[in-house]
């Protein structure tokens, strides 16, 4: 059995709707991003060789940039506005016998 979000306000713009089914998921990613970035913090203060704090570095750097040009942080607040607009809720759905 898996979950689906689904809005329940169809008088809502449909782009809202979408948005706001996503940010399930678009929480699962910044809780991602959040355990990456923990963990690049961790390995900065951790590594010694050069090469590896420059490889640490560069890949702290690269996911805050990406994560910057995707303007995912507006994106996240758009979704959570639009997840309690679009009265999202979880809906069960059962697998098919095959």
């Amino acid at each position: 059995m898996s979950v689906i979000h689904v809005s329940h306000n169809f008088t809502c713009d449909r782009d809202i709707r979408e948005l706001g089914e996503d940010h399930p998921e678009l929480k699962r990613v910044e809780w991602a991003y959040r355990i990456y970035e923990r963990a690049l913090e961790r390995a900065a203060r951790k590594v010694h060789s050069a090469r590896a704090t420059a490889s640490v570095m560069l890949l702290g750097e690269g996911l805050a940039d990406s994560r910057h040009d995707a303007s995912f942080g507006s994106t996240l607040s758009l979704a959570e506005d639009a997840y309690g607009e679009a009265m999202v809720r979880p809906v069960e759905v059962k697998a098919r016998a095959a």
